[in-house]
Order: structure tokens, then sequence, then C-alpha cells
């Protein structure tokens, strides 16, 4: 793509630059959140096993006190009616003569003995069991506690230290652009502002722009080469904060007049000791600011040739100015 319109995209995309973190730290958080989810979810399913097993316990703890309060109700009873123990009563019974009735009693006993069911002698060990359980699931309920405390702790971290990049990144740029657009148009003013000062994860950002001689308005009421300049100038401002080993323009002073091309070459000259700028032109002034150029010709179908020249190394009286 030629023209302004792809200066303008190359700068729309520049500007991106230091959004793009904001949205990769906004993944992260997104991931991290969805593993705070996940783990609330297992805390949910572990909580409820451990609620069964608090309940099974104190079935078995109430099986259990029932069945001691029972001997010891039979125990009291033939103390006080009989004064005996159990055992000496039982010794008694086996050696003496069934007393009358004896038969009718012991089928009653034995029929509310089966209406009771078995005696589940493995209680104790039941409980002991069902109480390790709890304790596991316990701890298990502890661990996910605190791994879904750590994750919002961490979340709550990274939404900061996103907020605060991005506002800092925001207010550098915006200054650095503030000098550069009037040193580009030798005049007016232009700044950056937010779209919601409140989100600054979700935020846009605008461009406000007044070349000399014009009013505050909108970067789309700007002729072609006031947008290409505007956006070279948004470009620089972010290569002057954070510069990038190297920096490609495609032909973004076509639609620049001679006296905008200088001023642009002057730039290009000033950033060089910083990134290394490589430029697709096919404008004469814009190559004569260059240290080194390479041409690109197709002497015969499907075979390019690349020319390079070094002006770096031309005479002093000539114009030396312009990037590499």
């Amino acid at each position: 793509m030629e023209g302004p319109e792809f200066a303008l995209d190359a700068a729309r995309a520049a500007l991106a630059l230091e959004e793009s973190r904001l949205e990769a730290a906004g993944r992260e958080a997104e991931e991290v959140a969805g593993w705070a989810r996940a783990a609330e979810e297992r805390r949910r399913a572990l909580a409820g096993e451990l609620e069964e097993a608090r309940e099974a316990r104190s079935a078995c703890e109430l099986r259990l006190r029932e069945a001691e309060l029972e001997h010891r109700s039979v125990a009291e009873a033939a103390r006080e009616r009989l004064g005996l123990e159990p055992a000496e009563i039982e010794a008694r019974a086996s050696d003496g003569p069934e007393p009358e009735g004896a038969a009718e009693e012991l089928a009653r006993v034995r029929n509310s003995l089966r209406r009771l069911g078995a005696v589940n002698l493995s209680a104790v060990a039941e409980l002991e069991e069902v109480e390790g359980r709890l304790r596991e699931l316990t701890a298990q309920r502890d661990d996910l506690e605190k791994s879904i405390t750590d994750l919002r702790g961490t979340i709550a971290r990274l939404n900061r230290l996103s907020r605060q990049r991005f506002r800092e990144t925001f207010e550098a740029v915006n200054e650095i652009f503030k000098r550069t657009f009037p040193e580009m148009f030798q005049g007016g003013e232009a700044w950056l502002a937010l779209t919601d000062e409140n989100n600054l994860l979700e935020t846009g950002v605008e461009i406000y722009v007044r070349p000399p001689g014009k009013r505050v308005g909108n970067l789309n009421l700007l002729s072609g080469g006031e947008k290409a300049l505007t956006a070279v100038s948004l470009i620089f401002s972010l290569f002057l904060y954070k510069p990038s080993p190297f920096c490609v323009l495609d032909e973004v002073d076509a639609p620049l007049d001679d006296a905008n091309i200088g001023r642009f070459a002057k730039m290009i000259r000033r950033m060089s000791d910083r990134s290394q700028f490589i430029l697709i032109t096919h404008n004469k002034r814009t190559m004569e600011a260059c240290d080194v150029l390479y041409g690109v010709t197709m002497g015969e179908p499907g075979v390019s040739k690349v020319v390079a020249v070094d002006l770096a190394t031309r005479p002093a009286g000539e114009n030396a100015q312009g990037a590499a």
C-alpha cells in the first residue's frame, strides 16, 4: 500500500505497539481468571464431598452412641431390679430352670432384635476412615482456597501493573508528540486523548491536531500530506520514547512537498543514532538524504538485480543530510 493511507495505517500500528503489551497482559489475566474459576469449581465439589463425609461420620457416631446407651440402660436396669451385673444374670439363667413365660419373652426380644437389624461391628473402623477422609478433604479445601486467593492477587497485580505502564507510556508519548508535531509542521499543535479515562484496560486513543493556520480537528479532515506528516510525527514520538533496532517506512514521503521532505529527512538523521531506518521511496530528495541506496532492477523476466551505492563516502560539498 502506498501514500498517505498507508502512512496513517503505519502510525496506527506503531501506536498499537504499546497497547499490544496491554492486550497481552489482559489475555494473561483472562487465563489466570479461567484457572481461578476452575479452582473454585473444584473447591465446591470437594466441599460437597466434605459435607457428605461429615454426615456419614455423624450417622456412625449416632449409631455408636445409641448402642452404648442401650447397653448401659440394660445393665442399669439389671442392677436396679435384680441387684446383679449382666454377666451374673447370664450365668444364673444358663444354670437354672426356664422361668414361666421366658420363651415368649425370648421370642419377643428376638423379634425386636431382628427389627433393629444387624449390629455394625465395624462402626468404629468406619468412623476412623470417615474422619481420615474428612481431614484429607479439609486439607484439599484449604489448598484450593489458598490457590484462589493467590490467583486473585495475581490478577489484581497484573491489572494494576498494566494500568500503570499504559498510563506512563501514554503520557510520555503524548508529551513527545506535542513537541514533535510543531517541529515537523513548523507550528501548530497536536495531542493524544483517551476515550475512557476511568478504564485504562479498555480505553481507545484519539489524535487531535491543529496544523498552522487551521482549527483543531479530526485526523480525517486533513489533507493527504498533513495526514502523512502527522502519522510520521507519531511514529517518531514512539521511537523517541522507546527506540527499536530498525524502522521500515514504505513511501511515507509520497504526499510530502519539498519543504516537508527536508524536515522529514532532518528528523530521520537526528534519530538515526538510535535506530536504523529503511526507507522505500521514489523521491529524489529523500534518496539524497540517505547514506546507502539500494536499487532493484529486473534485467530479464523473473531475475532481479540489486545495485548498492554508498553515499556516506561522497564528497563533503554534496548534500549529506539524511538517514541510513
